[in-house]
């Protein structure tokens, strides 16, 4: 049975649509993953917010592309932007787009790590270099 992801494309829709999951690309879909996804005639980007457990009779179109290494959304955030389209009664989409800042969600947008030195205690000088 193949792997299903359900992803929110960035289009004002209120829900989700399930994509296989390429065997390909079986160990790079994690949840809140942004991913390119066949939707209709074109390709749209979208995040994964689940992986239904239930199984599907018909034939769903596959995950076309990965488009991060790691996940763009926690699953808290995921909560949180369902939560908040429930209670505002707003598109998923709007809602989740709304806890992902847009610097985040640009299409040159990548991870950067943050490296720092920090300084160690000044060492003491010996005794023999205060006596001179």
């Amino acid at each position: 049975m193949a792997r299903i992801a359900r992803v929110v494309p960035e289009v004002s829709l209120d829900r989700a649509f399930d994509y296989e999951i390429p065997e390909e690309l079986s160990g790079q879909v994690t949840l809140g993953a942004k991913v390119r996804v066949p939707f209709k005639s074109r390709d749209l980007v979208g995040y994964v917010v689940e992986f239904p457990k239930e199984p599907f009779a018909g034939k769903l179109k596959p995950i076309r592309e990965v488009l991060s290494k790691n996940a763009f959304l926690p699953a808290i955030l995921i909560e949180l932007a369902q939560w908040m389209a429930q209670y505002y009664c707003a598109p998923l989409t709007v809602a989740l787009l709304s806890v992902l800042p847009k610097a985040v969600r640009r299409a040159d947008a990548a991870f950067k790590q943050r490296l720092w030195v920090e300084a160690l205690a000044p060492a003491l000088p010996e005794e023999t270099d205060l006596k001179k």
